[in-house]
This record gives C-alpha cells, sequence and structure tokens, in this order.
C-alpha cells in the first residue's frame, strides 16, 4: 500500500522478522502456537511484542490476540489471566436483572422426551423445543430479546459486577492489558440461533454419554 507495509506470518516465522519494525499485529487461534520458537527457544508473543519497540513510546502498537479455547495454561490462557477478564453482562428485559449468559442448566432450557431423555437433536434444530431463561425471574428469551440484551450490555472486567439499576459493584484490578470471553450467546441469531445451539449442545451430550468427547470438545471451542 502507499502507506503501509502488510506482512503475513505463520506461528514459527517471528524470529525471521527479527529485524522488522510493526505496529499493529493481529495474531490468530494463540492457542494452538508452539511454546518455543526459533533458534533463540522464545515463545512467539515475546518476539511479536520485540517487533513493536519502535512504537511503544509514541503508545501506538496494538497486539491483539484472538483464538479458540483450547488448554489451561497454554499461551492463549495465560494473555487472558495476565489481562483484565472482561465478562459481558447484559439485562433482562422483564425484570432488568444483569448477568452473564451461559449454557448453564437453570438459563439454557431444553425439552425433555417422557423418559427424562434429550430429544433427537433434529427435533432442536426444527426450533420451538429449547429456549433461554433469565436465571433471575425465569422470563424466556427468544433470539429477538438475546439481541435487545447484547445490544444494551456492558464489558466488565473481572471484579466487578452489574447490580440492580446498571450499578457497577466492586474493583478490578490494575492491569494495562484488556482481555475478554466471547461465547456463542454474545453474537447475532443470524449467525446461531438458539435452537441451533441447543442441537449442537444434545448431540454433545449424547456423543459424550457414548464416550466420545470429540462433539463436546468442538462445542466448547468453536460456541
Amino acid at each position: 500500500f502507499e502507506d503501509m507495509n502488510l506482512y503475513l506470518a505463520w506461528a514459527g516465522s517471528a524470529a525471521v522478522m527479527a529485524d522488522v519494525p510493526v505496529c499493529y499485529i493481529f495474531a490468530d487461534e494463540v492457542g494452538k502456537y508452539p511454546e518455543m520458537t526459533g533458534t533463540t527457544e522464545v515463545d512467539p508473543l515475546k518476539l511479536l511484542r520485540e517487533r513493536q519497540r519502535t512504537y511503544v513510546r509514541i503508545k501506538r502498537s496494538k497486539l491483539v490476540k484472538v483464538s479458540s479455547p483450547d488448554t489451561v495454561g497454554d499461551l492463549m490462557d495465560m494473555e487472558f489471566e495476565r489481562g483484565d477478564k472482561c465478562e459481558y453482562w447484559v439485562p433482562c428485559h422483564s425484570c432488568r436483572f444483569w448477568h452473564v449468559m451461559n449454557p448453564s442448566p437453570e438459563c439454557f432450557d431444553l425439552d425433555k422426551g417422557p423418559d427424562g431423555d434429550f430429544l433427537d437433536p433434529e427435533l432442536y434444530d426444527l426450533g420451538h423445543h429449547a429456549r433461554y431463561r433469565c436465571p433471575s425471574c425465569g422470563a424466556v428469551w427468544n433470539d429477538f430479546y438475546r439481541a435487545e440484551a447484547v445490544r444494551g450490555g456492558r464489558w466488565l472486567p473481572y471484579g466487578q459486577t452489574m447490580a440492580a439499576g446498571g450499578v457497577v459493584e466492586g474493583e478490578a484490578a490494575p492491569t494495562p492489558l484488556k482481555s475478554c470471553r466471547i461465547n456463542a450467546f454474545l453474537v447475532h441469531p443470524r449467525v446461531q440461533s438458539i435452537d441451533e445451539l441447543a442441537g449442537l449442545w444434545a448431540r454433545a451430550q449424547l456423543d459424550k454419554r457414548a464416550k466420545d468427547l470429540r462433539a463436546l470438545k468442538h462445542f466448547n471451542n468453536s460456541q
């Protein structure tokens, strides 16, 4: 480009760029990076930070790291723990109770058969057999209410909670690094609906019962 250089690199190539100053870096799937790279035996993220030293004093550089979750203690997990560990809080349209959406049993409600077992996952895909409920008042959220809640939500760092009336309580530990966790309930319904999530969840639980954990691991990693 006329006023910038664009580099495409891979996890093991940071050492090759040892003499290249880079202002903005977007690192993808950090959880799958090798712990060490190159002959210097340094982790890839440290090498990337060193490429930004030219811009540190003028506070222009940014290093954005994203990844699906992989293993506790991997590079992405450690980077998340070093940051402020933000969670996204949303208000209920009925009682205005603020909470963090997640697929816990008290929130993610799937219809069951007469025997109390999951329905055929394809029935969940067809719709009207799963719903999200407010953990406080039990109000049912359709995808419209879910999208509205996300639009009216707010990121809060670890140590802070949202009380009644949208009042922030608690104190966050000081850190210059921002980190956050995003799950599928936060994406727009056109990308992932509650019914689709229910079908994936039911398949994962049925496979787990058959001693196959691959579907559950994929659900956790991708959703």
